[in-house]
């Protein structure tokens, strides 16, 4: 499969180097970035989480090379180099992206290979359901079909994949965008998505996206299990999305068939709408699916419905903007249990200065108590703008039935010179009335930027005590 990918991708360099031949040196090399990281944790023993790489830009072509080292004891570190093979430990990170308009073609390639990550209509057929963000959220906008990416110089492990996208060059009549994916796991991604305007419908958007992903359950040696193991097999995810965009309205659909391991077909739908008014919106969503759902990624999410209300508003207030919404998610699961989550959300902020307020909390029904049961949590952020420098902190705390959690942290970011940010944060944990933890940790970020080189290095330690 690797050996595939790698014939397929070579195709396509003949074709950047004719696309090329008419571009100096100069106007051809864009930049590269470089890139260190190293953290440093105490907690009894010492840990080290590190990450290196390069990348390089052209006008028409990006290959960044990377790896990283997860967090592990200094001391485990001779066995973990002297493994028969490194790179099950050492996360690499490679990747080689190309973007050129044939003459010859009527559309634009797109293709990159390496360690990519796959976003868009994917993510949503790995986790279908809803969660609760921020209560400030734009109205919710179609995904284009699936996307990838290049990695990042911290980005986590994933396999070696290849993706292919044409879309239109403007050359001709406007086609449909075209998606493809493959990876070394056997997986195979496919989209077609398509934006244009229908009668008084400024934006409609249509796209169908499905593939073949691997998955399995294994064997658990426990008396009870509430899912049956499978076997690892490609099994088939297929979904279509639309949109309608006006000016006032907004209105989005998802709807999948997931073939289930055990036999048949799961379904699931997610709804969107949102009236966008001055100074008001108001965003709604629905989710469902069938009991027992299996996702695309194998994940069993256990949730039968979701009901979500998100009203917002925002005026101006003494040269600032003041901005203020809260969500309310309901959901119900396989087993009828249901539970409701809150968040509030408001801000307010001018050329030099921000400040938010983020609050949330879940309730969960008690049967056996009668009561409610469920946790709270906090942040106050604020931030500031100078001439020479910008600084920003926030204060956290999180409550639980047996917990809570408090935090701080403060960041500075100087708008010149070689030194980028400085960070710090604290944080402590009582549990059942009793001190259980606290941590402190400082980083610094430096960065050297040259005519088209830059150099970047992140360093930070944290000291951890448990009680």
């Amino acid at each position: 499969m690797r050996k595939l990918i790698m014939l397929i991708f070579a195709v396509f360099l003949p074709l950047l180097c004719h696309g090329e031949r008419g571009k100096s040196a100069t106007d051809f090399f864009k930049g590269a970035d470089s890139y260190t990281g190293l953290s440093f944790v105490t907690d009894g023993d010492v840990s080290v989480k590190a990450d290196c790489g390069v990348r390089f830009r052209f006008s028409d072509a990006t290959f960044i090379l990377a790896a990283g080292l997860p967090s592990g004891k200094i001391s485990s570190l001779p066995e973990i180099f002297g493994c028969e093979n490194p790179l099950d430990v050492i996360v690499p990170r490679v990747g080689l992206g190309l973007s050129f308009s044939p003459v010859f073609l009527p559309f634009s390639i797109e293709a990159n290979a390496g360690t990519l990550g796959f976003s868009g209509a994917l993510s949503r057929m790995k986790s279908p359901d809803f969660s609760i963000g921020s209560a400030l959220s734009s109205p919710y906008r179609p995904s284009g079909g699936i996307s990838s990416s290049l990695p990042t110089f911290t980005s986590s492990r994933h396999p070696l994949a290849f993706s292919l996208l044409l879309s239109s060059s403007g050359k001709s009549l406007e086609l449909p965008s075209v998606f493809f994916g493959l990876s070394e796991q056997k997986e195979l991604f496919l989209s077609i998505y398509k934006s244009f305007s229908l009668w008084h419908i400024p934006v409609v958007s249509l796209s169908l996206n499905g593939g073949l992903f691997r998955h399995s359950r294994e064997y658990n040696s426990s008396w009870f299990q509430k899912q049956r193991p499978y076997p690892e097999d490609g099994y088939f995810c297929a979904e279509i999305e639309s949109s309608l965009v006006w000016s006032f309205f907004r209105h989005w659909a998802a709807a999948s068939a997931v073939q289930c391991p055990y036999g048949g077909f799961d379904f699931w739908f997610r709804c969107a709408d949102s009236l966008v008014l001055d100074g008001f919106t108001l965003n709604t969503a629905f989710f469902a699916s069938t009991p027992g759902l299996i996702t695309a990624s194998g994940s069993v999410p256990g949730t039968l419905l979701e009901l979500m209300l998100n009203p917002q508003v925002s005026f101006s207030l003494c040269k600032s903007k003041v901005q203020a919404g809260l969500s309310a998610l309901g959901e119900l699961d396989d087993e009828k249990n249901m539970e409701m989550k809150f968040r509030f959300d408001g801000s307010i902020q001018n050329a030099r200065f921000r400040t938010a307020l983020s609050a949330s909390s879940s309730l969960v029904p008690d049967s056996e108590s009668g009561g409610v049961a469920g946790d709270f949590s906090s942040r106050i952020y604020a931030s500031c703008k100078f001439r020479s420098f910008s600084c920003s902190s926030s204060l956290s705390l999180k409550c639980t039935e047996s917990s809570k959690t408090f935090s701080a942290s403060a960041s500075v970011t100087p708008a010149h010179g070689f030194v980028k940010s400085l960070s710090s944060d604290f944080s402590l944990s009582i549990k059942n009335g009793m001190l259980s933890g606290t941590s402190v940790s400082a980083g610094m970020e430096l960065c050297k930027k040259w005519e088209k080189i830059s150099v970047t290095g992140k360093f930070s330690a944290k000291l951890k005590n448990t009680y």
